[in-house]
Order: C-alpha cells, then sequence, then structure tokens
C-alpha cells in the first residue's frame, strides 16, 4: 500500500512526497518566512547514505515564484536560500498570504529522478502569523484574513488543530486557506490498487450560508496527493455549520478525481481511476 508521510515543518505542514525505489527514503522539505525584499529559505533534509541533486521550486497555481539548483549530502540538511520574483512578491504583498508548493525534483547519481512536494500557505512581511502554516496535517492556517475582530471566531478541528473563521450577516468565512486530511484511491488499470494519504489545502474561503448543509463550491486548483497528475483539476468544496448558541459545529469536504491510461504491452491500454475526498469536523466558539 502507497502512502505518504506527514512531517512536522516550520510550522508543521504536510509532507507529500512522492515514493522512491524500494531501500530509498523520501526526502523532506520545510520553507521559512519571507522577508521584506523576498528572501526565504527551503530546508531540505536527505535522510539517504548517497547524494542527491537536483531543483527546488516555489509556485502558486500557475505562477512561479522562486527555483534554485541544490545538491544535498547524505544524512545531511541543507537551507536553500530563494528570493521571490519581483511579481510573487508584489502578489503576495497585496493579498496578504499565497497558497503555496514546495516542489523539489531530487535523483542520486545515475537515478531517476523523484518529485518532493509539500503545501503550505506564505504569508507577506509583517502578516500576522509570521511564518507559514500552524499545528499538524489537519490544521489550519490563522491570521491574515478580514472581517471585524468582533466577528472572528477560532475553530478548533477533531484532529488538534485551529483555524479563523470570520462570521456574519448569516454567513461564515474561513480566514486563511487550512488543511484537512484526504485520501485518494486508485482502482482499474494494471497495477494493483493503491491509497495514498495527503494533506491538501481548503482554499475557498467563501462566504458560506451558515447553517446550510447542502450548497457546494468548486475551483480549478492543483493538489499534491501522489496518486493524481500534477497541474489543475476541479475541486469540490462543501462546509457544513450548525450554530447552537455561542458555538458552531462543522466540516469541511472536499473531492476531486483523476484518472489515467496503464499499459501492459502488447495488451490494450486500461484506465485506471482515482477518487479523492477528505472530511475534517470543528467546533467554533467566539474569539476572545
Amino acid at each position: 500500500m502507497k502512502t505518504t508521510a506527514s512531517i512536522p515543518v516550520v510550522a508543521a505542514l504536510g509532507l507529500l512526497a512522492l515514493a522512491p525505489p524500494a531501500l530509498a527514503a523520501p526526502a523532506k522539505l520545510s520553507a521559512g518566512a519571507v522577508s521584506a525584499t523576498g528572501a526565504t529559505t527551503v530546508k531540505v533534509t536527505n535522510p539517504n547514505r548517497y547524494t542527491l541533486k537536483g531543483t527546488v521550486a516555489l509556485a502558486s497555481g500557475k505562477t512561479k515564484l522562486a527555483s534554485r539548483k541544490v545538491s544535498v549530502k547524505g544524512k545531511r540538511s541543507k537551507k536553500v536560500p530563494l528570493t521571490l520574483s519581483k511579481a510573487g512578491l508584489a502578489a503576495l504583498k497585496s493579498k496578504g498570504s499565497l497558497p503555496t508548493t514546495v516542489t523539489a525534483k531530487l535523483a542520486r547519481r545515475g537515478g531517476k529522478a523523484r518529485s518532493y512536494r509539500t503545501a503550505l500557505v506564505l504569508k507577506a512581511p509583517g502578516a500576522a502569523g509570521g511564518a507559514p502554516g500552524s499545528g499538524a496535517p489537519g490544521a489550519g492556517q490563522g491570521g491574515s484574513g478580514g472581517g471585524a475582530a468582533g466577528n472572528r471566531w477560532k475553530a478548533t478541528t477533531s484532529m488538534g488543530g485551529t483555524f479563523d473563521l470570520i462570521v456574519e450577516n448569516g454567513q461564515v468565512s474561513l480566514a486563511a486557506p487550512t488543511f484537512q486530511p484526504v485520501s485518494c484511491f486508485k482502482s482499474g488499470g494494471y497495477s494493483s490498487a493503491q491509497t495514498s494519504l495527503s494533506s491538501e489545502m481548503f482554499d475557498k474561503l467563501g462566504p458560506w450560508a451558515l447553517g446550510n448543509q447542502d450548497a457546494t463550491q468548486t475551483q480549478m486548483v492543483p493538489r499534491v496527493n501522489t496518486l493524481v497528475t500534477s497541474g489543475e483539476r476541479t475541486v469540490t468544496y462543501r462546509l457544513n455549520t450548525t450554530r447552537t448558541g455561542d458555538q458552531i459545529s462543522g466540516s469541511m469536504v472536499q473531492s476531486f478525481s483523476d484518472s489515467r491510461l496503464e499499459f501492459a504491452y502488447p495488451n490494450t491500454p486500461k484506465i485506471a481511476f482515482i477518487s479523492c475526498a477528505g472530511t475534517l469536523n470543528f467546533t467554533a466558539v467566539p474569539a476572545s
């Protein structure tokens, strides 16, 4: 069974890595805060005995933010300095935060490059919260959302993470993207059935009708689960909520799918189907 590991980074973000060949351990990625000039770092940890070489990059959707070549010796870690592009830094400062994917394509000498990815939220210099992220997989990113302080609620998830909600005019919105666990299952094709766990961003902020149990919203965004192909795909989101006095109970749900052809010469290609879904329950109370 194919799984991904969840590794705490600067603020404990889920690590998502493509499984290397047998005897090879997945590299680990983490990211630092962004300075006023756009400088940041990505820490690459190589748990193997051999050197890994390749490229580390930051991207937000289709926008490339930074990239740099890297070489990390076996059993070592290396902080890779990166500087956001002018356009990327401007977008970060104007929006306050950017959902970002850290990607490392690394290979040992004479070996095939493997891709390692982790999702996070970069925060603008001086934004509340400082470094990107907080909590464990399923934990949210508080801080830089809009709304008056009196309308801000603090949500605690069933996994122990926290994130902020804005509640006003019978509607509820996420203050910033947050993370939730998602499970993908592959069936069909020629290879055996596979399951992969990942920490995906719930990045549809709303607003959502408070107490609405049926509404859904969709958008095209990339996901990082290793069973789905790279690039944007349609993600369906649902935020279910129920308010009782000064408490809101709810759940965040997201789902997406993929398919691909698998070949086994000389047989006819078969289609493999991937279905992904995740639910994260939470309880929220007014922020103090």
